[in-house]
C-alpha cells in the first residue's frame, strides 16, 4: 500500500514538474500569445464552445465604455446557440506595457431563424487586451492576455440576436 501511494505521489510530482517546465519553455513573446489567444477564441466561437471564449474575456470587460462583465451568461448563450463565425482581419497587436490594442475590421456571420444567415462587417473595431493573472491546473500561476474592452462604431449592437 505504501509503495502504491509513493508511486502515485511520484507521478503527481512528475506531471506537475513537466507542466511547469513545458509552460516555461512554451512562453512566447506577448505578440504571439495575444494572437494565439485570439485565434483560439475565434475558433471556439465557431464551434459554440462558450467556456473557451469566456476564459479569454476579462472579468472587467466593457463594450463602448459600458460595463459588460455581468453579461457572461448572455454571451455564453449567444455563442452556444448561434456559433458566430467571427473574422478579425488584422490580428497584429500594438503592445504598450501590460496593454495591447488591435484595430481591425471585424466580420460576424450568424444564422438567424426565419431570416437565415446574416453577415455584417464593422470597420475600425478596437479590441483592448490586458495581462491578467490566471491559474493552470488550479495551482500553477500564469499570465494571460484577456480582452478587457471593445470599442465599436454605433449600430454594431443591432447584429447581436438574443
Amino acid at each position: 500500500m505504501k509503495r502504491a501511494y509513493g508511486i502515485l505521489v511520484l507521478l503527481v510530482v512528475a506531471v506537475l514538474g513537466l507542466s511547469i517546465v513545458s509552460h516555461l519553455a512554451g512562453q512566447g513573446d506577448d505578440k504571439s500569445k495575444i494572437q494565439q489567444a485570439l485565434r483560439d477564441s475565434l475558433e471556439a466561437s465557431r464551434k459554440g464552445e462558450a467556456g473557451k471564449v469566456l476564459d479569454s474575456l476579462s472579468s472587467k470587460l466593457s463594450f463602448n465604455g459600458e460595463e459588460a462583465s455581468g453579461m457572461g451568461s448572455k454571451i455564453a448563450g449567444f455563442i452556444r446557440n448561434q456559433k458566430p463565425d467571427i473574422t478579425v482581419t488584422n490580428q497584429i497587436p500594438i503592445i504598450t506595457g501590460d496593454e495591447a490594442r488591435i484595430t481591425s475590421p471585424v466580420r460576424m456571420q450568424v444564422s438567424v431563424p426565419i431570416l437565415g444567415d446574416k453577415s455584417v462587417t464593422v470597420k475600425d473595431v478596437v479590441m483592448v487586451f490586458h495581462k491578467e493573472t490566471a491559474r493552470e491546473y488550479l495551482v500553477i500561476p500564469v499570465t494571460k492576455w484577456r480582452l478587457t474592452e471593445v470599442q465599436a462604431p454605433p449600430g454594431f449592437e443591432s447584429v447581436v440576436v438574443e
